[in-house]
């Protein structure tokens, strides 16, 4: 077996949050600190820049992601909407990944940040578990209804392990009090 890479894949601001944010995607929240704390332990992380991430648009983004090298030795990390991504990608391409985590995972429209039918509406692909080393949810007790049903659904559907936090949010800068999340830090790790 060769050796493991990373790929961690931003969620979807709004527009609003994007023009007013001058950092990119790719550099918010935790994930700068994880690929830092990964890349120290000799591992290779990728962190790609996905296209008009507040105008989702599947087709561009599976065209920027499959610039990236996944295979069976790959963890897979999102968070927000790119979990709907990778689990759709995963259903279409029927790749094996050794891991996928599923941070705060979007997989339910939300009409007041506008529709985004191409995006959401697939059916996820059950097989997806067997081609998958592990499956695991990172959810916070205090997240919105939407992405703790979509939680749910991706647990029923995929059987992931969830692994429920108090008072994280949307483990977003903000919510986790900076960029530190040693609880994902640590669950990546374990393959």
């Amino acid at each position: 077996m060769g050796k493991n890479n990373f790929v961690i894949v931003h969620g979807c601001p709004s527009k609003k949050e994007h023009l007013i944010d001058i950092r990119k995607d790719n550099a918010k929240h935790w994930i700068p600190w994880m690929r830092k704390e990964i890349e120290k332990r000799g591992f290779i992380v990728s962190t790609p820049l996905m296209p008009t991430p507040w105008d989702r648009n599947y087709p561009d983004w599976k065209k920027e992601f499959e610039k990236e090298l996944v295979d069976e030795n790959t963890v897979l990390i999102g968070h927000s909407c790119s979990c709907c991504f990778l689990i759709r990608w995963l259903g279409e391409t029927k790749k094996e990944v050794a891991k996928i985590i599923l941070v705060a995972p979007s997989l339910l429209q939300n009409q007041r940040k506008g529709y985004y039918p191409e995006w959401y509406n697939f059916q996820i692909d059950s097989s997806i578990k067997k081609r998958v080393g592990d499956i695991v949810i990172f959810v916070s007790d205090n997240d919105s209804q939407k992405i703790i049903k979509s939680s749910e659904i991706a647990h029923e559907e995929l059987g992931c392990r969830v692994i429920k936090l108090k008072g994280k949010g949307h483990f977003t800068f903000n919510d986790l009090g900076g960029q530190e999340f040693p609880e994902l830090l640590e669950e990546a790790l374990k393959f």
